[in-house]
């Protein structure tokens, strides 16, 4: 069977939301890796580069994994009571897996918002798209928002071990907070434009009256 490039495909979620914050993790610690890391790396610059890159996807999505704990402080910056989209679409959207399941009010919009986008997928490519770029920003800055924490409370530790100064943790900690911030919007903005889409398709579905 002959190998073809659409055989190993990396969209803009694989490649925003986690080459990229794996690619920066490895370029900020890699003074903290092991020295057998940095001697096992092949001399080629061509395998080099090959195998920087596996390490830097491999890396994003430990990142994306755990960043999806992360999720929890838009309920804090933009809590369900005051998402009036969400509001407006919910009652349309018909509840997922377990029936007996008593979801939370956050549960509930994040399970109504993949239904939405399962809805959009199939009906706007278009609006997909523009999802899944939103997506994909609010992940990159969700796993940045990680990797500065991790970063910062890194070189803290070296900070007062005496093996590091305080610019650095002092510039971690601030763009964790930027980063956050950042990540939080964005999430929000991407459940507020899947809903409106989800609304527009569903309108555009109903029976005219007469």
């Amino acid at each position: 069977m002959d190998f073809k490039p659409g055989d190993f495909f990396i969209g803009v979620i694989e490649f925003i939301g986690a080459l990229v914050p794996g690619a920066v993790l490895l370029f900020l610690e890699n003074d903290m890796l092991p020295s057998w890391v940095a001697n096992s790396l092949p001399s080629d610059s061509f395998q080099k580069g090959a195998a920087v890159l596996i390490g830097s996807y491999v890396l994003g999505h430990f990142l994306l994994g755990y960043g999806v704990h992360l999720n929890r402080a838009v309920n804090l910056l933009f809590p369900v009571s005051r998402d009036t989209i969400y509001k407006a679409v919910a009652a349309r959207i018909a509840p997922l897996g377990n029936a007996d399941r008593c979801p939370t009010a956050e549960e509930a919009r994040r399970d109504a918002f993949y239904h939405a986008c399962a809805v959009v997928r199939l009906e706007s490519p278009a609006a997909t798209s523009e999802i899944e770029r939103n997506m994909a920003d609010y992940k990159l800055f969700r796993s940045l928002t990680l990797l500065f924490a991790i970063d910062s409370i890194t070189r803290l530790f070296l900070f007062i071990r005496g093996q590091s100064d305080w610019h650095r943790p002092l510039a971690m900690g601030v763009l964790f907070g930027l980063a956050g911030w950042r990540f939080c919007f964005l999430l929000n903005w991407t459940y507020r434009i899947t809903f409106e889409h989800f609304a527009l398709i569903t309108d555009e579905k109903k029976p005219s009256d007469g």
